[in-house]
């Protein structure tokens, strides 16, 4: 968000966009190589460095190494940023550090398992847990580092959505979906996906793969053409309601949320696609309903958590990531879940979902709910995937397994986008 305003406030050409945010990821991606090298050339410890200057050697490292910019520049350039942020006086000492780094190391060979994958030492705890040794850790990583492009949602009809397609592909370098058939991948898109006519004209969104699982398993669970009552709980900026209402527009929905500025976005979108009858509202999840007694056939919970499926557009979180700060959010989530479930109808269904990949956010979380809850039951998903995503489950031989237990964990290593997880629950007395 922070680079985003930056370069919207910014005169770069589309050029120089492009490489301030690959300096900025890449730079995120690799501190704790980068720091590896810094530290053992540095006489101060890092944590006594200007943060600011820290950073510029750091940036000037990913320059030198991982950008292809002329050596002479990477580290002159580096050096001149030092006026700019007031320490003028550091100038020598950047140019000097990276010199001398740059004489000594053709390459910088990672370490330590945290500088080969860019994970703090907390988040290697949570997925070693859930992994098969370094080796897939390492792999995991790599696949947060690799470029998958912008995932932009296409909508309309088949003919329309082929059509537009063909347009896209025309236009841009693309590639498609990893696993979802209307999703194409864009990769040179040069600006902001607002300036992309397909977009003007309510044809598409930015939508990941994973994200669009949520409502296309609601929309086809023991589904029939009889309208049905739709609520998104924690629904902003609303794509998952968006694609709910795509695929069944004859349904009645809601989309609650607890920030009015998100919420507003919402109703920002479905302005600009022309959707009509979505009832949006204000609302804190952990608390009662508004509506006494109103209850849904079909309730989505998409919860807050920590994020950790995003990591590759989100690299700031693998620092950020803390065992110590996960009590608040668990408690949060178990009341989402509560109250959510409270939700649904005699016979209605109960999707609980994040983009997360830590087990106590997901499995134990489900499980904890479960023996809260007794009128609720996990429904077995393999076929309902196969119907509705059939080529995910040929992915990653483990889904099959996991989806007829209730549940899949999507790892983007083996799916080959974001990390996931989705649990589909019913009424004890509506399970199909």
């Amino acid at each position: 968000m922070a680079l985003d305003e930056a370069l919207r406030a910014s005169t770069l050409s589309g050029r120089d966009k492009a490489f301030a945010t690959a300096l900025v990821y890449g730079t995120l991606d690799n501190l704790y190589l980068y720091d590896q090298y810094l530290q053992a050339y540095s006489k101060k410890p890092l944590e006594k460095l200007d943060p600011p200057v820290l950073m510029i050697l750091r940036m000037g490292l990913w320059q030198l190494y991982h950008s292809g910019v002329p050596e002479s520049a990477a580290v002159n350039e580096s050096a001149k940023l030092c006026p700019q942020v007031g320490l003028r006086s550091a100038k020598g000492f950047v140019n000097g550090m990276l010199r001398n780094i740059l004489r000594k190391e053709k390459t910088l060979c990672p370490k330590t398992l945290e500088a080969k994958t860019g994970f703090n030492q907390d988040l290697l705890k949570v997925l070693s847990a859930q992994l098969d040794g370094e080796e897939e850790l390492i792999a995991l990583s790599r696949a947060f580092r690799e470029d998958r492009g912008l995932s932009f949602r296409l909508r309309g009809d088949r003919t329309v959505i082929e059509t537009t397609r063909q347009e896209l592909q025309k236009l841009y370098k693309t590639k498609p979906g990893a696993y979802q058939e209307d999703v194409i991948r864009i990769f040179n898109l040069g600006g902001s996906v607002r300036d992309m006519e397909a977009w003007q004209e309510g044809l598409g969104l930015v939508q990941g793969e994973a994200a669009m699982l949520p409502a296309a398993l609601l929309a086809h669970v023991s589904a029939d053409h009889q309208p049905m009552d739709f609520l998104d709980f924690c629904a902003a900026p609303g794509g998952k309601t968006i694609y709910y209402h795509d695929l069944r527009p004859q349904d009645h929905l809601t989309a609650s949320d607890l920030h009015p500025h998100r919420l507003q976005l919402l109703d920002e979108e479905l302005k600009r696609l022309s959707i009509e009858g979505v009832r949006t509202l204000v609302h804190d999840g952990t608390s009662p309903w508004p509506e006494a007694g109103e209850t849904f056939d079909r309730v989505l919970l998409d919860g807050p958590c920590s994020a950790l499926g995003l990591l590759g557009g989100k690299p700031e979180r693998r620092y950020r990531f803390s065992l110590n700060n996960q009590a608040d959010l668990l408690e949060t989530q178990a009341r989402l879940l509560d109250r959510a479930g409270d939700l649904v109808s005699t016979k209605g269904y109960l999707l609980y979902s994040t983009c997360t990949l830590n087990k106590e956010e997901n499995q134990d979380q489900l499980e904890a709910f479960l023996k809260r809850r007794p009128d609720f039951k996990k429904v077995p998903m393999d076929d309902l995937l196969k119907k509705v995503c059939p080529k995910l489950l040929g992915l990653d031989p483990a889904l099959k397994e996991e989806a007829k237990q209730g549940y899949v964990t999507l790892w983007p290593h083996r799916t080959g986008a974001e990390g996931f997880f989705l649990t589909l629950l019913a009424k004890a007395d509506g399970l199909a």
